[in-house]
């Protein structure tokens, strides 16, 4: 069994090493992601919802991860597509959090807050295992943990948003957490996604 340290990954066997630890946070993702989709839908929170949905994206970016480990040559392909989806994905947060402006809607901040403790609690999981990729050798891993440092950064203002929703029966706390969505989710994960594929692409020519 390989030993999911702190500290960075050195030697021959850091290719088994970097694969466990991202068939661990893919466990932890399926398991979690479905609970923030549906209870996102059933507590009415968009910031929830969204931060289910945006857990897809990390799931294809941990099994594009897992493949580029194997195949170096298809890394371009990894980042560039991932980049797409969360530049889609920021669109739709922005039209959700417009549309919430619009049409607002209560919000069961009980199930939201429970919930999106359980998403916050995965996330910093995920950075523990994921903590030695910081100074790996590989662009792959390292864009694999910085993402899953995005991911914690939006459970945090979900978490927040919730407790805004619970204590104060603040629901636009919910738009609020959409609209710090969007410039992390469309700017610094598509856009910076898609630059980095670029990087990738002229460095092969």
């Amino acid at each position: 069994m390989v030993f999911v340290g702190f500290g960075c990954s050195k030697g021959h066997s850091h290719l088994i090493e970097d694969k466990t630890r991202i068939c661990l946070v893919l466990l932890i993702n399926i398991v979690v992601m479905p609970l923030e989709i549906y209870y996102g839908f059933k507590s009415g929170s968009f910031a929830l919802l969204s931060d289910g949905i945006h857990m897809i994206s990390h799931l294809g970016i941990l099994s594009f991860a897992c493949f580029v480990e194997i195949s170096k040559r298809y890394e371009f392909y990894s980042v560039f597509i991932n980049g797409l989806f969360l530049v889609r994905l920021g669109m739709y947060i922005l039209l959700c959090g417009l549309w919430r402006i619009f049409i607002p809607a209560e919000i069961l901040g009980g199930t939201m807050l429970t919930v999106a403790l359980i998403g916050l609690v995965a996330n910093f999981a995920q950075i523990v295992i994921f903590y030695p990729a910081r100074c790996d050798h590989s662009r792959n891993m390292k864009g694999a943990f910085w993402h899953t440092l995005s991911d914690a950064a939006l459970s945090g203002i979900v978490v927040i948003s919730a407790l805004f929703v619970y204590f104060f029966d603040f629901y636009k706390a919910d738009v609020v957490a959409l609209f710090l969505f969007f410039p992390l989710v469309f700017w610094w994960g598509g856009v910076g996604l898609i630059k980095e594929a670029i990087k990738i692409l002229d460095n092969k020519k």
